[in-house]
């Protein structure tokens, strides 16, 4: 038998290790570059626009590396495909986070991916940084920033525009997720207040080859416009099984789903007369131009069609200003600086670079973002301005502007 004895080596070493052993998770040098993740749909029903979303925040990382990185640290990337999927954007998280050791993760669309992936950054103190609108997402605490609008505002626009046009009655045909519950239940709210009537509310799950009998409920009760809370798949069945019982029938949807991909996949004739209402990227902001011409040549496509790459465009710049502005990569003093960078008065800034510049001159800073206004309430949550658009003609087609700026 070996005999062990605690001499004052072992013991230093033992308490050096125990030591270490408590030190915070990301402890970093001044050097080191800053690993931050994006979470995207690469692939499933989201990735219409999550390949456009991982592009975008290369091209802000890219910038922001030029310029010298925030605290003169260069951000790098690790990205991972949730593939529209709440396992796999698990799965993908947990490596985001305890592998690659991100300090913020960027750009989960879906509000079930986001809500899936929240308890991993919750418990390892990471950033989350999403598209979502589910109200849940915002009472998970302040790690989470949804730069997307809560589904009340997207509810209450639809329910607008449904009384705008005259439409006493409606059914709701909604899928049975966080995005779809919030719309239908604000939309409903609203649509009363208003004075229309719910004929019917019928939930759908997601992912069926057909959707007749939940339909055939909604249509049986002849509604004026049935509200379809959808993604674009769904959407695409719902839509082709109604126009064979019902070809005049008038919806209104989230034009998240009511888009180009939808006509393509149906045609201009199923499609036309379909009414959507989404966010739309701020066309008149400087960074909306810089990044509307580096996404035409990458992605061969016009932004404009793609307001959640403007959003993951800003969620990296506003990262990199507020961890500039924090001076460390502590997350509760990047959330602090988060709600100090834009929205409330200060010189406008486009970049990461001309608000590094400012900051350190003194001044405080508003980054005005490619997706619009960026101003956060108490809950992280931002308003934007709505497009109501019309697919007609084969194309989706601006009617009008809704401003829900507010939060």
């Amino acid at each position: 038998m070996i005999e062990f004895k605690w001499t004052k080596a072992v013991v230093g070493a033992l308490a050096l290790s125990m030591l270490m052993s408590f030190q915070p998770i990301f402890a970093e040098s001044s050097k080191d570059p800053i690993n931050i993740g994006a979470l995207n749909p690469l692939t499933g029903s989201g990735s219409v626009y999550g390949v456009g979303m991982l592009e975008a925040i290369k091209v802000a990382i890219d910038q922001i590396n030029v310029a010298g990185g925030p605290l003169g640290r260069q951000f790098k990337l690790f990205n991972a495909d949730d593939q529209s999927d709440p396992n796999a954007a698990v799965f993908a998280a947990e490596k985001l986070v305890n592998v690659n050791k991100v300090r913020a993760i960027l750009g989960t669309y879906a509000s079930a991916i986001t809500l899936a992936v929240q308890p991993i950054a919750i418990r390892n103190d990471v950033i989350i940084m999403n598209t979502s609108g589910a109200p849940a997402v915002s009472k998970k605490g302040p790690l989470s920033f949804q730069f997307n609008p809560r589904e009340h505002l997207y509810g209450e626009a639809m329910a607008e525009l449904a009384h705008k046009r005259g439409f006493k009655t409606a059914g709701i045909l909604s899928m049975n997720n966080p995005a779809g519950q919030g719309m239908a239940e604000f939309f409903q709210e609203r649509f009363e207040k208003l004075g229309g009537k719910i004929t019917i509310r019928v939930d759908y799950q997601e992912k069926q080859t057909s959707y007749r009998a939940e339909l055939n409920q909604v249509l049986n009760t002849q509604p004026d416009v049935i509200l379809l809370p959808a993604y674009t798949p769904e959407a695409a069945v719902i839509i082709k099984e109604a126009s064979v019982i019902n070809p005049k029938m008038k919806w209104i949807g989230p034009a998240f789903a009511f888009n180009q991909r939808l006509i393509d996949m149906l045609g201009a004739e199923i499609t036309n007369g379909l009414l959507g209402i989404d966010s739309i990227p701020a066309k008149d902001a400087r960074s909306y131009a810089y990044l509307a011409k580096e996404y035409s040549k990458r992605m061969g496509a016009d932004l404009f069609g793609n307001v959640y790459a403007a959003m993951t465009y800003d969620m990296t710049n506003m990262l990199a200003l507020s961890i500039e502005k924090a001076g460390n990569t502590t997350s509760e003093d990047i959330i602090k600086a988060m709600h100090e960078i834009s929205g409330h008065g200060g010189v406008g800034v486009s970049s990461f670079a001309e608000g590094r510049d400012a900051l350190k001159r003194g001044e405080k800073i508003d980054y005005q973002g490619a997706s619009g206004p960026l101003k956060f309430n108490a809950t992280n949550n931002r308003g934007v301005f709505f497009g109501v658009f019309e697919l007609t003609g084969g194309k989706p087609v601006m009617l009008d502007v809704i401003d829900e700026s507010t939060p």
